[in-house]
């Protein structure tokens, strides 16, 4: 029969032949029935099916990379912005509520890139997000606190003009909103009654007096600085105290400073045997509005350098990661 025929030539055939004749019969049934449920043809080289079906490497994805350069940069550029300018002064409270918002938001990136089906860049989003959001947040508000804060307080309090420290009526409880102080033309420190508190640095302070000879009922202005006299005997070299048209004050706002500086003030008390009831203190300068503007530029400078830098930074950490997950899906 032609049954027991094929059977036999079956067995008379080469194993090179039956094994070949096999595959056929497979790919054939596998086709049939996959057509029967609607859905396409498969791969004919069924050999080399699953290589054909995995890319040789992985293509990089330009919109993924446009997104974790460009997203990034911008979110800290905001962040640090806040931090650092006048809407931290106005509104604290909205500035850390939307620091907390930025946080979840980083959270929430991170949840969804543990999705094994988000691309790399997915992954490197959520880390870029996060390590903006430390950088900014911790950079902008040292920022704020070391030099925005003081030139909007100083700002925002009063300036006086011709103010004798002489007079009676002239007391530092009058002047507990001044900002910049302008004294008299023959006002001048007295350095001969400084004196230095050491913490760490030394707070040094010296009153602003009209005579070195005259006693005062209160003294209550003072010049100040760091580290600008040895603090065992009467030394001051802080500010423009070399300048002979320096006649001015800008109110020294660190309340940690305040405290330290009032305690270098009752040592002087007690060494030259004076009163100060209301002590007020300043930096001994020529343009107080100079030098509180000076707070502002350092503050926008910073605000610059740092978006720079972290712009080169961010750059060169995305040029990186494209790279390894390129070459790695070369690898694969």
């Amino acid at each position: 029969d032609s049954g027991h025929d094929l059977t036999a030539a079956c067995r008379e055939a080469p194993r090179w032949e039956w094994l070949e004749f096999e595959a056929f019969s497979m790919e054939f049934l596998l086709h049939a029935k996959i057509e029967n449920y609607g859905a396409a043809a498969p791969v004919k080289n069924i050999p080399g099916a699953l290589n054909d079906a995995r890319p040789s490497h992985r293509r990089l994805d330009i919109i993924g990379i446009l997104i974790v350069a460009i997203v990034p940069w911008i979110f800290f550029t905001c962040l640090y912005w806040m931090m650092t300018m006048r809407f931290h002064f106005t509104y604290p409270v909205a500035t850390w509520g939307l620091v907390g918002l930025a946080a979840l938001m980083c959270l929430w990136l991170h949840v969804l890139s543990r999705n094994h089906h988000t691309g790399w860049w997915f992954h490197f989003l959520a880390f870029a997000m996060t390590l903006a959001l430390i950088v900014a947040v911790g950079f902008g508000d040292a920022n704020f606190w070391f030099y925005s804060q003081p030139y909007y307080v100083i700002n925002d309090l009063n300036s006086y003009v011709n103010v004798d420290p002489s007079k009676i009526l002239q007391r530092g409880s009058q002047y507990m909103d001044a900002g910049r102080m302008y004294f008299s033309q023959t006002a001048m420190v007295d350095t001969s009654r400084a004196i230095g508190f050491k913490s760490g640095d030394v707070y040094c302070v010296a009153p602003i007096v009209l005579s070195e000879k005259r006693v005062l009922p209160s003294y209550d202005f003072w010049a100040v600085g760091k580290n600008c006299c040895n603090g065992l005997t009467p030394d001051f070299r802080c500010g423009e105290y070399r300048n002979p048209r320096a006649k001015s004050g800008l109110r020294m706002m660190s309340e940690l400073d305040r405290r330290l500086y009032r305690l270098a003030v009752m040592k002087a008390s007690s060494a030259y045997d004076l009163v100060a009831a209301h002590p007020l203190f300043f930096f001994w300068v020529e343009d107080p509005v100079v030098e509180a503007n000076t707070y502002r530029d350092t503050a926008w400078a910073n605000l610059v350098v740092g978006i720079m830098a972290h712009f080169a930074a961010h750059t060169v950490m995305v040029a990186s990661a494209a790279t390894y997950y390129n070459r790695k899906g070369r690898e694969m």
